[in-house]
């Protein structure tokens, strides 16, 4: 059942993968354009490639009555990511930081990102699992953001603009994030 099954996951958490993507993409352009190294160039590949499959794992999701999955958790995720954006925002204010900023949109990214993980946690904890997550998304999920990363460091040897501290910050989380979901499926 769990194969064809989208039962458990979180509407938001597709949704926010698919900000955090587009968001990460824009900041890899962003260290492209001010540094055209071959390294930056993989990374805007891998961002690239990312958008194109995850707008297609998106379009399934869909296919299988995803939007019918919504629940309380995707509802406080959604207002938990308002208040996050408007936090951000008014830090950025008070730092005076363009919302261009290559941080400030890492950790916006960062956001779109955490808050689904974290949520699809507390979710996993009050239904007990979550059949429509498999071992599989588990493990490639933590393989392909240690992939994504690694790239990332490839990519600052020849300097750490704001765009790739923001890609590193947003991944990091990402990482630390995915862990707290893998340890609760893995007990639950």
């Amino acid at each position: 059942m769990a194969k064809n099954s989208v039962h458990g996951v979180l509407v938001t958490m597709f949704l926010g993968v698919e900000m955090f993507l587009v968001i990460n993409l824009i900041l890899a352009l962003r260290a492209h354009r001010g540094n055209k190294s071959r390294a930056e160039k993989q990374v805007v590949f891998v961002y690239t490639l990312w958008v194109i499959l995850w707008s297609s794992n998106l379009t399934l999701f869909f296919a299988k009555g995803g939007l019918n999955e919504w629940s309380r958790v995707d509802s406080a995720i959604a207002v938990a990511l308002c208040l996050g954006i408007f936090g951000l925002w008014v830090f950025a204010h008070i730092k005076k930081l363009s919302s261009s900023d290559g941080i400030m949109r890492g950790c916006l990214s960062l956001l779109f990102k955490v808050t689904p993980q974290i949520g699809q946690a507390i979710k996993i904890a009050i239904v007990g699992g979550a059949p429509g997550i498999g071992i599989i998304m588990i493990v490639v999920g933590h393989m392909t953001i240690l992939t994504r990363m690694a790239q990332l460091f490839v990519a600052a040897r020849r300097g750490w603009s704001r765009e790739l501290r923001g890609l590193v910050l947003s991944e990091m989380g990402n990482e630390v994030s995915w862990l707290a979901v893998t340890i609760l499926w893995t007990v639950l």
